[in-house]
């Protein structure tokens, strides 16, 4: 009988610690969210004193979590573009971090989220809230989980910059960047996943493009509270935008490399100032990134099975 007491309280104790892990890492999930999207932050548009400051949270963040830099010169990967519209050199960084995979240590899924936004006019700040400090965090959160659960491939966490002016960050990575388009297997792109709406709804493209992934994305929704649909990928679909070059993923599929697309459909505060943290629908939230981080794990665990 004392034997199985203490084998009881040995479980107790095992479920209370997990339990008490996921907790603590909801409550850094939302905080993150909170922090990137302050005042503080200015906006986070590319090149300026905000941009620098959230760029320094996310190395902090990776440092805390225990990413790897992919080289000797850190996480910070800088790249310099001209803007056309603005007829102007701009600088930009993006911020890469990876665990390594146990069995495929050369082959990487990256998942990626773009950190800048659309600044400060003088009198109001665009915090970009759910565009995209909701991306930035719940990658965050996935590179937390994969620190615990150590993946098969290597994955590469990619804070993107300078999205807004053209996808410029996503750009300088795969023409100039530290990996090979052989090197990378897959794509998880997260832009816009904290407002589901009055339906809790959560897009998500590239099945489409890349059909073996659907059938791992099915498995995981079916086990969520929330709307999980399919779309916005599809060329002759008739009143729906194509989202197949909307984000960071467009320059990974313009390469063949396969992705997937996580995002909620624009709202009344899309690029205004009133997309704040206050806007967020935090339990919505908290679900649609426990299932981004079991998508990553199923792929992980499963790519090239369903093909």
């Amino acid at each position: 009988m004392r034997s199985f007491f203490v084998f009881f309280c040995v479980l107790l104790l095992s479920a209370l610690t997990v339990k008490g892990q996921q907790l603590e890492r909801k409550s850094l999930l939302v905080e993150d969210l909170k922090i990137l999207s302050s005042d503080e932050m200015e906006g986070r548009k590319t090149g300026t004193t905000g941009s620098q400051k959230a760029a320094d949270y996310i190395i902090s963040r990776y440092e805390t979590i225990g990413l790897k830099p992919l080289s000797g010169g850190g996480y910070t990967f800088p790249f310099t573009f001209y803007n056309k519209f603005l007829r102007s050199n701009f600088d930009g960084v993006n911020i890469l971090g990876f665990i390594e995979g146990s069995q495929y240590k050369d082959k990487f899924i990256v998942v990626s989220a773009h950190y800048d936004h659309m600044g400060a006019n003088g009198v109001e700040i665009y915090n970009g809230a759910d565009d995209n400090a909701s991306g930035v965090a719940a990658m965050l959160e996935i590179a937390n989980f994969f620190n615990i659960n150590p993946p098969l491939y290597s994955i590469l966490f990619a804070a993107f910059d300078a999205e807004e002016m053209g996808l410029q960050g996503a750009k300088s990575f795969i023409y100039e960047g530290p990996l090979s388009k052989d090197q990378i297997v897959l794509n998880i792109n997260l832009d816009m996943v904290s407002r589901g709406g009055e339906h809790n709804v959560l897009y998500t493209a590239g099945t489409h493009q890349y059909a073996f992934l659907k059938p791992i994305v099915k498995r995981v929704a079916s086990s969520f509270d929330f709307k999980l649909k399919f779309g916005h990928d599809r060329p002759k679909d008739k009143g729906a935008e194509n989202w197949v070059f909307a984000s960071d993923h467009g320059y990974f599929h313009k390469k063949g490399i396969p992705f997937l697309y996580f995002g909620v459909e624009d709202h009344p505060d899309y690029h205004k100032p009133t997309d704040t943290f206050e806007k967020i629908d935090i339990k919505f939230y908290q679900e649609v990134v426990s299932f981004l981080a079991a998508v990553a794990e199923e792929m992980d665990r499963n790519l090239g099975k369903d093909q």
